[in-house]
């Protein structure tokens, strides 16, 4: 009898603490804005037009003017600056600097 009892609460409680995550990211979400779409550099994931899977996209200052001028259903456009990783070294210790 305890152990039904136990397994009951038990699943409530993790009901109950999935249920509290997910309002808590939909509330941080809802915070950064509505209808925001974030586009990064990354990785191919198939190999297309004779080109290798894998291969790395970046992003240049012009494929922001071309979504701007091109694109009918975007408001606003706003380019994020990525810096590329430096490894500073000393002869006391190491850093990955941004």
């Amino acid at each position: 009898m305890f152990g039904i009892i136990w397994g009951v609460i038990s699943i409530v409680i993790l009901s109950a603490l999935g249920e509290g995550f997910q309002r808590g990211n939909i509330r941080v979400l809802k915070e950064l804005g509505q209808n925001i779409l974030i586009i990064r550099n990354g990785r191919t994931s198939m190999q297309a037009g004779g080109e290798r899977a894998g291969r790395i996209i970046r992003l240049e200052f012009a494929d922001v003017l071309a979504l701007k001028q091109n694109s009918k259903l975007l408001e606003h456009v706003s380019p994020e600056l990525m810096r590329e990783v430096s490894k500073v070294k000393s002869p006391f210790n190491s850093q990955h600097c941004r």
